[in-house]
């Protein structure tokens, strides 16, 4: 009933406005996300093959904003999948947003990659390319093998973060295995 409220308060609004200009900005920039879900799965293909699947537990989609988006602020994890869809890489973060049109999302806070060999990626701002399957972020980032620590200020990396280039390596630590 709320929505409903809601609807008609927008439409009153934009059928008393003088200026166009006024309506577009109230069209272009809702403070209400037209969908939410709790627990939700998304999972994104390309020609039927399994590329990635995100989860979060509350999913918030502001499909009327000028540039829509889906907000995910309770975290957010993905899985991303080689060409023979297997699991080939793990991400987490406390904050997700995906770009609809423009098809990436940023992951924020606390953020952790994890490939199947077990490096982990630890940074504070991540971006996932669904188009170009690449991960990159211009901010710092420690990179954990099993034999070493990595510094650096930023990264780019395939999304089954195999294959990483790092920017401005700030130290390369060989680590003693324990007996």
């Amino acid at each position: 009933m709320n929505k409903l409220y809601c609807l008609f308060f927008v439409l009153t609004f934009l059928i008393s406005c003088n200026d166009d200009e006024e309506a577009k900005k109230v069209i272009q920039k809702p403070s209400f996300a037209t969908e939410t879900g709790e627990g939700v799965t998304l999972t994104y293909t390309d020609s039927g093959i399994v590329k990635a699947k995100i989860k979060a537990p509350l999913m918030q989609h502001f499909s009327l904003s000028q540039k829509p988006y889906t907000f995910m602020p309770k975290g957010v994890e993905g899985t991303f999948f080689d060409d023979h869809e297997n699991a080939s890489s793990y991400a987490f973060a406390d904050i997700g947003v995906y770009y609809d049109k423009e098809k990436y999302l940023v992951m924020k806070q606390n953020v952790k990659l994890i490939n199947v060999k077990g490096d982990t990626l630890s940074t504070e701002y991540l971006v996932w390319d669904e188009v170009k399957e690449k991960i990159y972020t211009d901010k710092f980032v420690k990179i954990t093998t099993p034999d070493q620590l990595i510094y650096g200020d930023g990264l780019v990396s395939n999304q089954n973060f195999t294959e990483y280039r790092i920017t401005n390596v700030k130290g390369n630590i060989k680590l003693k295995k324990e007996e």
